[in-house]
C-alpha cells in the first residue's frame, strides 16, 4: 500500500495511507510526497489524491411547506363547535412546536458530535507532529554522536598505528605507496630489515607478504617469504621499484601483481 508524507507547519510528517489523508482533511495546497513522485507537489495536483477534494458530502435541503389555515368564513363560530375548532388548532400548533424543538436538539447534537470528532482529530495530529519532532531531534543527536564516535575511533587507530611503527635506523627504511592499493613498509637496521607489503586494488586484487630483507648491493634489497615468494626492491630518489621474481601467485592471485613503482611517504 502506497504511503504518503505531507509538509505540515514547517515539518515533514508521515507516512500516511490514503484513508489517513482523507480523515485529516488536508488542503489542495498541502505539499505531498511519496516514493516515486520525485519532487514535492501540492496535493491538489496529484491525480490519485484529487478524490480527497471532490464534494462527497450529502447536501441536506430542508423544505417544509406550511399549509395556511382556511379563511374565517370556513369556520363555524357557533357555541357548538367553537371550542372544538380552537382546541384542534392549538393541538396542531403544539405538535409542530414539539417537532421543531426535536429537530433543533438533533441538529445541535450532530453539530456537537462533529465538533468533538474534529477536535479529537486535531489533538491527535498535534500529538503526532510533536512526537515526530522529538523523534527527528533524537535521531539527529544519535547520528551526530555516531559520527563523532567514528571520527574519534579513526583518530585513535591512526595515532596508535603511527606510534606502533618504528622504522628504525636504516637508510632503506620507510613507508612507500604506489597509489593503486599497494603499501610497502621497510623497518629495522641495515643488517636486519623487516619488509611487509600489502596490496588491495580497486579491481578486487589483493594480497600480503612479510619477510626479512637482504641488502644485495647499493640501493637494492631482496626479500624471500616462507611461501617462496621473492621480491627485488630497487631504490631511487623518492621512490622504489618492486619486481617479482618467483612464486608470488599464491600470495596475490593470478590477476594481481606486487610489481610497480612505490613513492616514499616516510
Amino acid at each position: 500500500m502506497k504511503k504518503y508524507f505531507i509538509h505540515l507547519n514547517g515539518t515533514n510528517v508521515g507516512p500516511y495511507s490514503f484513508e489517513d489523508l482523507r480523515s485529516m482533511r488536508i488542503q489542495k495546497t498541502t505539499p505531498v510526497w511519496y516514493d516515486g513522485l520525485g519532487n514535492w507537489q501540492n496535493a491538489g495536483d496529484v491525480s490519485e489524491l484529487q478524490a480527497l477534494f471532490s464534494s462527497n458530502a450529502t447536501t441536506f435541503t430542508t423544505s417544509q411547506n406550511y399549509s395556511k389555515p382556511g379563511s374565517r368564513s370556513t369556520y363555524n363560530f357557533t357555541d357548538d363547535n367553537l371550542s372544538g375548532n380552537i382546541g384542534g388548532q392549538k393541538s396542531g400548533k403544539n405538535a409542530a412546536g414539539i417537532v421543531a424543538m426535536i429537530i433543533v436538539f438533533v441538529v445541535a447534537g450532530i453539530g456537537f458530535a462533529v465538533y468533538t470528532i474534529q477536535k479529537n482529530k486535531r489533538e491527535q495530529m498535534d500529538q503526532v507532529i510533536s512526537g515526530f519532532d522529538d523523534y527527528q531531534r533524537e535521531q539527529a543527536t544519535t547520528a551526530q554522536n555516531d559520527v563523532q564516535h567514528t571520527i574519534d575511533s579513526i583518530t585513535v587507530a591512526l595515532a596508535t598505528e603511527e606510534a606502533a611503527i618504528d622504522y628504525g635506523t636504516s637508510s632503506y627504511s620507510g613507508r612507500f605507496n604506489n597509489y593503486d592499493g599497494g603499501i610497502l613498509n621497510v623497518t629495522g637496521s641495515d643488517d636486519k630489515l623487516a619488509i611487509n607489503l600489502k596490496y588491495n586494488s580497486d579491481n578486487g586484487c589483493g594480497g600480503e607478504i612479510s619477510g626479512e630483507g637482504t641488502v644485495l648491493g647499493e640501493n637494492k634489497l631482496q626479500v624471500k617469504t616462507s611461501s617462496g615468494c621473492k621480491l627485488t626492491i630497487k631504490y631511487s630518489k623518492g621512490f622504489v621499484t618492486v619486481e617479482e621474481s618467483t612464486a608470488c601467485i599464491g600470495d596475490h592471485g593470478t590477476k594481481c601483481s606486487f610489481d610497480g613503482i612505490y613513492s616514499r611517504e616516510k
